[in-house]
């Protein structure tokens, strides 16, 4: 173990170990502040050494120049070696060698300073029309076609094959807007031809000029509406007043078409009135009239006073659990069965004329003034 003689400020000499320290001097805490000396005396000589340690090695790293088993290995100022590089084409499932790079290393370095290239072009497959390799960046001077196949499919000039593809452009194009223009023209003639179907199965056209519904309308100044009643599915139903020649001023039901509705919702609308106009019977809505000069479009039927029967007995419900619910006859038995009785006289009237309702339910079921049921919305009525 290595020892370090010191002295103090009275020159009096010490002995530094690494691991104590003795003195002449009984002072300790003077001893204490010379171990700190030691200590930071010690660390700095052991990272002098490892400096020295690893620039060794370094330089001898560098200086390393032998032929192993992989080839010529050198480390100085580069890469470790350099090797050959070699260029293949991969087509059609198989490669080829097209040439090779060497490259050329300076004597005392590992930097690569130039190289000799064996390259065969020739062997080079180009995937043109022609198999010859395209020209992207022409001399100046140099004429190249940009449709070169076309021309040489066609055997023309590249000017010729420029005009020919213009002609097949616009031709292609005008053969589209052709296509189109007749498909779309013959949807339409489809579609007419379907509402001129519907119109006729319907009674709306006849060889005539009058609809079959003319002897139905009803002037639209004798019709006065002062009420909203519901909405439908096709409009807002109201109610109001009518006035007839041989009756007066009649409380009726007014069913409004929107205004713009389609061709499909005005015949969906018409066809009820269609339907309504051919029945007369007690337990059936009766149709009154219609408006169809102008719009909205109306269809005048009487009025119903307690309206549909899904709300007429939902509103007395809670009279079910009444003492007096037979004597008041508002939801007695014998009133709940002479609804019934009601809605099936409506329907064999129906099968009796070859109809069926298609959709017989309580809110298409009406209550009048009378509590006597009539069946209503014949919308998707159809004859048998």
């Amino acid at each position: 173990m290595a020892h370090v003689i010191i002295h103090d400020y009275n020159n009096a000499p010490y002995f530094i170990s690494p691991h104590k320290l003795v003195g002449t001097s009984h002072n300790n805490h003077l001893s204490t502040c010379f171990s700190y000396f030691f200590y930071s005396f010690f660390f700095s000589y052991k990272n002098s050494m490892d400096n020295l340690n690893g620039r060794s090695l370094r330089r001898i790293i560098n200086e390393t120049d032998f032929i192993g088993v992989s080839g010529r290995l050198r480390f100085t100022g580069g890469l470790s070696r350099h090797s050959d590089i070699k260029v293949f084409q991969w087509i059609n499932k198989s490669s080829e060698l097209l040439g090779r790079f060497l490259p050329v290393v300076r004597s005392k370095s590992s930097k690569l300073n130039t190289g000799h290239s064996n390259f065969n072009k020739s062997l080079i497959k180009w995937l043109t029309w022609d198999g010859k390799q395209p020209v992207d960046d022409p001399e100046p001077g140099t004429n190249v076609c940009v449709l070169e196949g076309l021309a040489h499919l066609l055997n023309v000039e590249c000017e010729a094959a420029i005009v020919v593809a213009n002609i097949l452009g616009f031709g292609v194009f005008a053969g589209c807007l052709v296509g189109f223009f007749f498909v779309f023209k013959r949807r339409y003639e489809r579609k007419v031809e379907q509402t001129e179907e519907r119109m006729r199965a319907l009674g709306l056209l006849s060889s005539g000029t009058l609809l079959t519904l003319d002897e139905w309308e009803i002037p639209r100044e004798r019709i006065v509406i002062n009420r909203k009643l519901g909405e439908g599915a096709f409009g807002t139903v109201y109610g109001g007043e009518a006035f007839f020649d041989d009756k007066g001023w009649v409380a009726v039901a007014v069913k409004t078409l929107k205004v713009g509705s389609t061709v499909e919702e005005k015949l969906d609308f018409l066809s009820e009135a269609e339907m309504m106009k051919r029945f007369n019977h007690k337990n059936i809505v009766r149709l009154l009239g219609v408006c169809t000069r102008n719009e909205p479009v109306y269809t005048v039927m009487e009025f119903i006073l307690y309206g549909d029967l899904k709300t007429y007995l939902l509103a007395r419900r809670h009279l079910v659990y009444e003492k007096s619910r037979e004597d008041s006859d508002e939801i007695s038995g014998r009133r709940l069965t002479a609804i019934a009785l009601d809605v099936a006289k409506a329907l064999s009237y129906l099968a009796e004329l070859k109809y069926v309702h298609r959709d017989v339910a309580c809110r298409n079921c009406l209550v009048n003034s009378n509590r006597v049921a009539k069946l209503a919305d014949f919308g998707m009525a159809r004859p048998m």
